[in-house]
């Protein structure tokens, strides 16, 4: 992936309207309405502000329908740059971070993505996120907040935000090791 431009030529703009504070002006996500050009996934987007800045900054949920587990959040601002300034991603290819050495380039999710002051896309893991377990990306709040800590957003009342999911279609499966064939004999 090349180095995006625009963060290039400005790094210490993408670094405040990414790492300093902003305002949510939710408490709250709830995914009850479907992506307009992924109509597999459901979304939510709110305005965010920054402490200093006048940027519109967006703060973007999606959730995709068939997997629960299989989530991202985004801060944008699209008037500095059509790509997210930084993401969560609790699923999906691992990320390759090109510019490190081999034995740390990959990074598999879940894990956060930002670009350095060169403008090269990065995917990072926490502690917290080395360790989660599959059962672990069922609290969509948890993994939220831990996003807002890292790109520093805060709910004006400082109480932790909750995510939701809407999507009343979605079925929940509990994993087991149990075979399900296991009392049925087959005539060969």
């Amino acid at each position: 992936m090349k180095p995006n431009q625009q963060i290039k030529k400005e790094p210490g703009k993408y670094n405040a309207l990414t790492f300093q504070k902003k305002f949510t002006t939710v408490t709250s996500i709830s995914y009850i309405i479907d992506k307009p050009s992924r109509k597999d996934w459901l979304y939510h987007t709110s305005p965010l502000n920054h402490y200093r800045l006048n940027e519109k900054i967006q703060l973007i949920s999606e959730q995709k329908k068939i997997n629960h587990r299989s989530y991202k959040y985004q801060v944008r601002c699209p008037e500095f740059c059509d790509k997210p300034l930084f993401r969560f991603d609790s699923d999906g290819a691992t990320h390759k971070n090109k510019n490190k050495p081999l034995g740390k380039q990959a990074v598999p999710p879940p894990h956060f993505n930002y670009y350095d002051d060169d403008g090269n896309s990065l995917a990072y893991q926490t502690e917290e996120l080395k360790a989660a377990t599959d059962g672990d990306l069922d609290d969509l709040s948890k993994f939220f907040n831990h996003f807002c800590y890292e790109c520093w957003i805060v709910e004006p009342t400082s109480k932790p935000l909750t995510v939701v999911s809407g999507d009343s279609r979605k079925l929940y499966f509990k994993e087991t090791n149990n075979d399900p064939l296991s009392n049925i004999k087959f005539d060969l």
